[in-house]
């Protein structure tokens, strides 16, 4: 497992599973368009040609613009990520991450955890799914 972090304007990014890569957002962090791309294009390197499950640290006090929630939501992160858990801590945040699934519907799955050990079991059944209906996909493709 890769022990390298990787710190953005925004975000600290590291791996925590062969996986399952997680991004804590930088308190105070206002994540523009640039700073979302850049978040990706870390997340990139460190998933090394893989599609990996991503676990969202959002327990800080930060603001997201309407341009980087569309890019994290949108169909080029989506070639990256099987699933996304993301972690709140408070109503405010709560209804943030509701209004980001709601209004951007992001092309991967997405879900809001309170608790850490419930937000890695569903990405880890995320994983388990998506490697399922990978190798069955595979299974039936002609040779």
């Amino acid at each position: 497992m890769n022990t390298e972090v990787i710190t953005t304007r925004t975000a600290k990014i590291s791996q925590i599973a062969e996986e399952i890569l997680r991004v804590e957002v930088l308190e105070s962090s206002d994540v523009k368009e640039e700073d979302a791309l850049e978040n990706y294009l870390a997340c990139k390197k460190m998933a090394r040609g893989r599609k990996v499950a991503i676990l969202i640290d959002s327990r800080t006090q930060t603001t997201a613009s309407n341009e980087a929630r569309a890019f994290s939501s949108g169909a080029e992160v989506s070639k990256l990520v099987i699933a996304r858990a993301i972690l709140i801590d408070s109503l405010a945040v709560k209804l943030l991450g509701n209004f980001y699934i709601l209004v951007n519907k992001p092309h991967s799955p997405t879900r809001l955890f309170k608790e850490e050990k419930e937000a890695m079991v569903w990405l880890e059944e995320s994983i388990q799914n998506s490697n399922r209906y990978h190798s069955s996909f595979n299974t039936f493709a002609p040779k």
